[in-house]
């Protein structure tokens, strides 16, 4: 079966049954989030439709395992953008989002270092990791992203403190895998090899014309109060590809990141 959503007023997916439930179970989907498919009549929330759908056969279930693993990132595009606010984060983002935000996130970060070093044990000796500890870092990446998407500009609003998405306009999910490769975990080890000089050297011109461009529609926000959907689309890709990279090393996936900020 195949399920939309509506995520701040645009349509996403497809996607599967078994990833809503394990989203709205691990507190990454919001409850109410509206969600549809092919011949219900309207949208309903989807935790309601999560209970009143039938579990998928487990053959189905089992085609399904190789979706786990994926990045999904969704920034909403504002019609209209604040220029009051705009101002606001050019001047004072820095003390008034950046410092109480970062100073919760440096003691979280530290936190998630411990907990990735558990996670890569886990996996090397059982072939899975802690449910809790991979929420834990899940859960952290998601409050980050709120404040780099605000700093960013790419939304209005103060964001919100606090582990999980909060039902921002900022929507970042991953399904955890049911088990992970052993392999793959003691590859990690050459991951500087096979994963961060490749994609770090793309990032780093990629980022660098995100930054660019983030300067450039300043001005445009400023004087039109819109943000170009083209732009705002590179740079939301630019953060996703950052995502799938940090994920993959974080031993949230296995799955290799691709060389693409695209959905």
């Amino acid at each position: 079966m195949q399920i939309f959503l509506n995520l701040n007023g645009q349509q996403e997916g497809p996607y599967s049954l078994e990833q809503l439930q394990a989203w709205v179970q691990s507190g990454q989907l919001a409850p109410e989030t509206p969600a549809w498919y092919d011949g219900l009549p309207t949208w309903a929330p989807v935790n309601e439709l999560v209970a009143s759908v039938e579990p998928a056969p487990v053959a189905e279930v089992t085609e399904d395992v190789d979706g786990a693993g994926e990045v999904f990132l969704h920034i909403e595009h504002q019609p209209e953008y604040s220029r009051g606010q705009l101002l606001l984060r050019m001047f004072f983002g820095w003390f008034y989002i950046g410092l109480p935000h970062g100073i919760c996130l440096v003691f979280l970060r530290i936190a998630c270092g411990f907990c990735i070093l558990i996670a890569w044990f886990s996996i090397l000796f059982t072939g899975n990791q802690p449910e809790g500890l991979y929420h834990f870092v899940n859960r952290t990446i998601q409050w980050k992203m709120r404040i780099i998407a605000s700093l960013m500009n790419l939304v209005d609003g103060f964001p919100a403190f606090g582990l999980g998405n909060k039902g921002d306009k900022v929507d970042f999910m991953i399904e955890r895998p049911p088990t992970f490769s052993r392999w793959k975990c003691l590859l990690r080890l050459f991951a500087i090899v096979y994963l961060v000089v490749p994609h770090g050297i793309c990032l780093w011109f990629r980022m660098l014309t995100s930054v660019v461009l983030v300067g450039i529609t300043f001005w445009v926000v400023l004087f039109t109060g819109k943000y170009p959907r083209a732009v705002h689309e590179f740079n939301v890709g630019t953060l996703r590809w950052a995502l799938r990279v940090a994920t993959y090393l974080s031993m949230m996936t296995d799955k290799y990141p691709p060389f693409s900020g695209k959905p």
